[in-house]
């Protein structure tokens, strides 16, 4: 069951969201941005749903410090608000929120973007965990392909790209003293 982290200072909204959400997922509720801080440090979850108007630090503050803290740097934040214009909605995203959710909440609406944020965030994941994997057979090939698999030595191909390589680096370097003596 995936955990999501609810950070809003009205009461009333985290006890709509946690009936809202609760059959499907665990909602851990809190009250303040440091609080959510408190937390993370120790705990994990999958997604943040994350009040932008609350006292002492407001969600694009808490956002930021969550960024910095190197256990959080993927996890999905959506922001909440009742400030529903163009301009807040664009600072969201602009400030890399996965999606935007006004307040009241539609528990429909809400259901669907929590979900197909997750759907997002696990596909990104996978996609991540692939490309890692596929990087790493690559460089195992490429160190296969230089190494005589007998003696471990280089091959001829690779030692004369590397020649190669080296050469064409010590006529540049040769050229561009000549030029520069050339010039003087």
């Amino acid at each position: 069951m995936n955990k999501i982290l609810i950070i809003d200072d009205d009461k009333l909204n985290l006890t709509v969201a946690r009936k809202v959400l609760c059959d499907e997922y665990k909602v851990i509720p809190v009250l303040r941005g440091a609080q959510a801080l408190t937390y993370l440090e120790n705990n994990d979850c999958d997604m943040i749903l994350l009040d932008i108007k609350m006292p002492e630090m407001d969600g694009f503050e808490v956002y930021q410090k969550i960024r910095q803290m190197e256990n959080c740097k993927n996890i999905p934040v959506i922001f909440l608000t009742a400030d529903y214009d163009s301009e807040t909605e664009a600072r969201c995203l602009k400030e890399g929120a996965i999606d935007f959710i006004a307040k009241p909440f539609v528990p429909e609406v809400m259901r669907s973007r929590i979900s197909r944020a997750l759907e997002l965030e696990k596909l990104r994941s996978s996609l991540a965990e692939r490309l890692e994997q596929k990087t790493r057979e690559i460089s195992d090939m490429r160190n296969k392909s230089c190494q005589d698999s007998l003696t471990g030595l280089w091959n001829r191909s690779y030692t004369e790209e590397q020649v190669n390589k080296m050469i064409s680096r010590e006529i540049q370097g040769t050229l561009k003293m000549s030029r520069r003596y050339f010039l003087l």
